[in-house]
Parts: C-alpha cells; sequence; structure tokens
C-alpha cells in the first residue's frame, strides 16, 4: 500500500506546492494545517489535477508566531527638510535623549540605540526605527530632536509609515 507524494504530504503537515504544466502562475499555495485524510485532500485537488504537478512538499510548523510578534522596525517617510550634514552630526552624539511622558512620568530616554537608519532625500527625512514591547519611541520625536523643534510643530509633521521590518539577531533585517 504504498502512498503519493500527495498523501504523504496530507499525512505529514507538509505544504503542498502545485504547479501548471504549462508555466502558468497558479493561485497561492494549497496548505494542510492539519492532517488531512489523503482521500479528502485527493478530493479538493480533482478539479486541479489535470495540467498540474506536484513538484514538492514542505514540512511546515503547525503554529506560526503572529505578525506583531516578528516585526520590530517600523519605516517612515517624514516630509521635513534637513541636510545630511546635520543628520552626521545628530547620529554622531554618544547619546541621543529624548523625554517621553507616560501618564503624569516623564522619562528620560536614548534613542541612538533604537535608530537603525536616518538619512534625507528629496525633501524627506527616511527613518528605519526599531520598536519592541519595552522600548519604543514616536518617529515625531526623533525629528524633534533633531530639527530642535517644539512639541506642537513636532506634532503636525507628515508622518507615513511606509513598512515594517524584521530585523533578526545577528543584524539581518528582513521584509515579512
Amino acid at each position: 500500500n504504498s502512498l503519493t507524494p500527495l498523501e504523504k504530504a496530507a499525512d505529514s503537515h507538509q505544504q503542498i506546492e502545485i504547479m501548471p504544466l504549462d508555466g502558468d502562475v497558479m493561485p497561492p499555495s494549497l496548505l494542510a494545517k492539519r492532517p488531512l485524510p489523503a482521500r479528502r485532500l485527493g478530493r479538493s485537488l480533482t478539479g486541479l489535477t489535470e495540467g498540474y504537478k506536484l513538484i514538492e512538499t514542505k514540512k511546515i510548523p503547525l503554529f506560526f508566531p503572529s505578525f506583531d510578534s516578528l516585526v520590530n522596525v517600523a519605516v517612515y517617510k517624514i516630509r521635513f527638510q534637513v541636510s545630511q550634514e546635520q543628520i552626521q552630526k545628530f547620529l554622531s552624539q554618544p547619546e541621543i535623549i529624548i523625554e517621553k511622558k507616560k501618564g503624569n512620568e516623564i522619562r528620560k530616554i536614548d534613542v541612538k540605540p533604537l535608530i537603525l537608519e536616518l538619512k534625507t532625500q528629496d525633501g524627506f527625512i527616511n527613518l528605519k526605527l526599531r520598536f519592541g514591547p519595552k522600548y519604543n519611541v514616536k518617529s515625531e520625536k526623533i525629528v524633534q530632536s533633531l530639527c530642535s523643534l517644539d512639541e506642537n510643530s513636532a506634532k503636525i509633521l507628515p508622518v507615513t509609515r511606509t513598512g515594517f521590518l524584521i530585523e533578526k539577531k545577528d543584524g539581518t533585517v528582513l521584509e515579512p
């Protein structure tokens, strides 16, 4: 009683990738999230199998971490004129201390380790800012400190968060 690759995949929590024989694009791979009887999986593929072949199966974990627990860098684009020299001078400081208000408490935080990248381009400040459960700061606070702005001016800065990234422990930065 030999099992086909498709039946083996269904019984072992593997990702099933199906590709058309003619090279067309197939909808997202089918994914067995829990053990499925091979006959059930086979029935779900009966309408698709003509002209397709099983290329490979891969083991995948049954549970994935949440998106929120993976990302730890936010990418911002802030419309504000600043020179690259001003940014270099700002980043060359041994510490970049900002005041963070939480309720009635005001804490001083060194945000320099949170700045992954800070540069200017075409009238925008591009900022990659690390964050986590116990450390975070608003991008406006970084620009406020960089440009010596008052709090009200910083609050009305046109800020766009353009994405999230994952910074691994070895320093590699990946897109989610």
